[in-house]
């Protein structure tokens, strides 16, 4: 009787929860690693999970146990977690789980005051640190330097400190000098905390001679040899770039097709390594070298799903059981990596790539020796093998070098060359093919066998990224902005990303926000909405873009297409013409003659046809038919991809439909605005030029 009531309670409760906010990812959350309590960081992540299996519609003793919470103190904790932020359009989150609210680290702003009856020297150090960042420097140099002598006693350092600070300035009336210690306990606590860790081969290799200096350096290795790692848990990546003459068809008006050559593009690869060795994800760009973006699009597909292609030919078909492991076994979705082995190009020394593997995955990176492939033979081998059995069998493959015999072939007219979109299925399933291929040295098992049989007896123990992270705007550095009031031109509150302006209805008409700092988390595959965070990483405004490209989908690498080519094509516009179109007209020219515009149109219009769906396409070569014009790209609205919740039932039986009437309510101070996860912005219509 006391479950049935329970359940009772749930299921009025959850009624009564608004429909946007019954997904805990479209929750403002709080990241764990911002709450230095342990106590806290803890108690955060089992109400979470508590929360999350509630949304679910678990059963509530289930829920009760996650939370380790009363039945009355947890739905408490749900109408707090529900409720209003102050100052936002957004609901608390689960910042709500967090005791005394989750604050930024205190920084004192103000000088030692002489009339504080306790001294006030609190956070002085740390504000001496900031402010004088030459004396440190200077010591720094010290105590790398030669200078140094064999061991550093901290009564040495402290003398050298009192000397660098009266060289700089520092009279006895001034911190630290006018103390009892002289700053003597935080300069021990900046040289253990700080220094050691910022000079680490340095402080070894002076405090206890070089060779403890070298041990420390051969502790980290050169990739050369390691022992296996726990399957699932070290990624490699690297590209591939494709010697192949393709082309690409692209509709054009009067139920024609227009050819566009590419040649030498790139492709990347994420693969596993250890005992079982699979393909994880992929990503084929159609530049001559891939960057950051794009990387950090293939760890994406690596960790949310990798995405199917369009089907060409339909005789090409996946093998039975083949597939990608992220999509085939449900235990390894939402995995992430906790060693990731990449090279020394400048793609994978991207900052903000960096920053997301070990803000996000948390991970480690270990950057492999330039020119020296024998650190990552797992994936080098894989690509030759790639080489030799599909790419140099195609036609129109410029071979490895000007001395091989492959070149011969390849001068064949444009109509007869592959198909970009036939070349990306095939080498979709390969790459899914490969997982179900016997392997020889591991008793003629394919991985994906040993990979399922690890998995049914959860042997493979992953990091798995949480709940309140599997946006696409996560995926990505959290870039600073201010909010700009613009009260003059009658335009409110705005922030600038990439020299262009977003803003929300909600925004615009919150004046007392000019001047605030956030972050803006963006998602590399459609700039057209920014998710604004605070200090916490929980979600305070969802943003769109303002402007000529504001609905039209693109994305950064559109953006400095347009931006490289706008100066050429502004003398070919015509008065009216949108810069996109401009753009596209003068590629589709230089097109026939340079190989790097051909890959540029080809990117934006292969960019364009996967946003929008295929039905507005169909409707305007239906529309067009035989005329004159050029095929025009209709409007559309982008679906929604938020699935409905399930129909609501108590020990199997579906409840009344008068059931909610007797729900109390839910307090919240406001119902804010659902932040979209698919932007939903209309797409602006223009015409697609072909070569003149």
């Amino acid at each position: 009787m006391i479950e049935a009531r329970k359940e009772l309670r749930r299921a009025a409760f959850y009624l009564a929860i608004p429909p946007q906010w019954r997904d805990i990812s479209n929750w403002p959350a709080v990241d764990p690693n911002t709450v230095p309590d342990l106590k806290k960081r803890a108690r955060l992540i089992a109400l979470t999970r508590a929360a999350t299996a509630f949304l679910n519609q678990a059963p509530f003793r289930e829920v009760k146990k996650l939370a380790g919470l009363s039945e009355t103190q947890f739905f408490h904790l749900m109408v707090r977690a529900l409720g209003a932020q102050a100052g936002t359009d957004q609901i608390c989150g689960t910042r709500a789980f967090v005791r005394n609210r989750v604050q930024a680290a205190r920084e004192r702003k103000v000088p030692a005051g002489k009339t504080s009856k306790f001294g006030g020297y609190a956070g002085l150090f740390k504000k001496l640190v900031k402010d004088r960042p030459e004396i440190f420097r200077r010591l720094t140099e010290f105590l790398n330097g030669k200078e140094r002598p064999n061991t550093v006693t901290p009564h040495l350092m402290h003398a050298k400190f009192i000397e660098i600070c009266k060289d700089e300035g520092l009279c006895a009336t001034d911190y630290p000098l006018n103390t009892k210690g002289k700053g003597y306990e935080p300069l021990q606590g900046w040289y253990e905390k700080v220094y050691q860790f910022e000079n680490r081969r340095r402080h070894i290799e002076k405090q206890h001679g070089s060779a403890a200096a070298v041990a420390a350096l051969y502790e980290l290795g050169d990739g050369t040899s390691r022992t296996p790692p726990m399957p699932y848990t070290v990624w490699v990546i690297d590209e591939m770039k494709v010697d192949l003459e393709a082309v690409i068809e692209l509709p054009m008006a009067r139920w024609d097709v227009e050819f566009v050559a590419l040649s030498q593009f790139q492709v990347l690869r994420c693969r596993s390594i250890g005992n079982v060795a699979c393909n994880i994800a992929w990503h084929m760009c159609l530049r001559q070298q891939a960057a950051g973006s794009d990387i950090i699009r293939l760890f994406r597909n690596a960790v949310l799903g990798q995405p199917a292609v369009d089907c060409v030919e339909a005789t090409i078909q996946y093998e039975k059981g083949a597939g990608f492991p992220q999509n085939v076994f449900e235990p390894l979705r939402y995995a992430v990596p906790i060693l990731v082995y990449l090279d020394n190009a400048l793609s994978h020394l991207f900052n903000p790539l960096q920053t997301l593997l070990q803000r996000l995955f948390g991970g480690r990176v270990l950057l492999g020796i330039p020119g020296r492939p024998k650190g990552r033979p797992d994936i080098e081998s894989s690509f030759g093998h790639l080489v030799r059995a599909l790419v140099h069998q195609l036609p129109g493959t410029t071979g490895t070098g000007p001395q091989d015999p492959v070149r011969e072939r390849a001068a064949i007219p444009v109509g007869k060359r592959v198909q970009i979109g036939l070349l990306e299925q095939a080498l979709d399933v390969n790459f899914a093919n490969q997982n179900v291929m016997e392997s020889s040295g591991a008793g003629y098992l394919d991985s994906f066998t040993r990979l399922a049989r690890l998995v049914l007896t959860d042997k493979i123990k992953c990091n798995y990224l949480p709940e309140i992270r599997r946006k696409p705007h996560n995926f990505c550095e959290p870039w600073p902005v201010t909010v700009h009031c613009d009260l003059k031109d009658n335009r409110g509150n705005f922030v600038l990303y990439k020299q262009r302006r977003y803003a929300s209805p909600w925004l615009k008409v919150q004046p007392g926000l000019g001047g605030k700092k956030l972050f803006a988390m963006y998602d590399y595959e459609d700039l057209r909405t920014l998710e604004l965070v605070d200090q916490s990483f929980a979600t305070f405004n969802v943003v769109t873009c303002e402007g000529p490209m504001a609905n039209v989908p693109h994305d950064q690498r559109m953006l400095e297409i347009i931006s490289k080519n706008r100066s050429d094509a502004r003398y070919r516009s015509r008065p009216g013409d949108s810069p996109l179109f401009g753009v596209l007209r003068h590629l589709a020219e230089r097109a026939k003659h340079d190989s790097q515009a051909a890959l540029e149109y080809a990117y934006i219009m292969r960019y364009l046809k996967r946003q929008l769906p295929s039905e507005a396409i169909q409707d305007q070569v239906l529309a067009v038919g035989a005329g004159d014009e050029f095929l025009d790209v209709d409007a559309v609205m982008v679906p929604d991809r938020l699935p409905l919740p399930p129909p609501l039932q108590v020990d199997g039986q579906p409840l009344p439909e008068d059931f909610s009437s007797n729900v109390p309510p839910l307090r919240p101070a406001a119902t804010p605005a659902v932040a979209p996860e698919v932007p939903t912005a209309l797409v602006r219509r223009f015409v697609v030029p072909r070569k003149l």
